[in-house]
């Protein structure tokens, strides 16, 4: 499975939590969701019903964001 062995790649990588926005380290045991074709990283097991339940709430934060990062 794709899925799995990209996951053993990102191991020991830093992450950004789309649910908390907080920088987290990748482990064996974090939490995925993937949706829209990309996957998303959470950083503990309770973010990944959040995004599950309102994905696009969280998603265009990081638009947002993204949008003020490039001015």
């Amino acid at each position: 499975d794709s899925h799995k062995m990209s996951k053993k790649l990102l191991v020991g990588n830093t992450m950004l939590c789309p649910i908390t926005g907080e920088e987290f380290q990748m482990t064996h045991e974090t939490k995925s969701s993937e949706y829209q074709g990309k996957i998303y990283y959470f950083c503990c097991p309770g973010c990944k019903p959040m995004f599950g339940k309102n994905q696009g709430k969280y998603l265009k934060k990081d638009v947002k964001e993204d949008k003020k990062s490039r001015h």
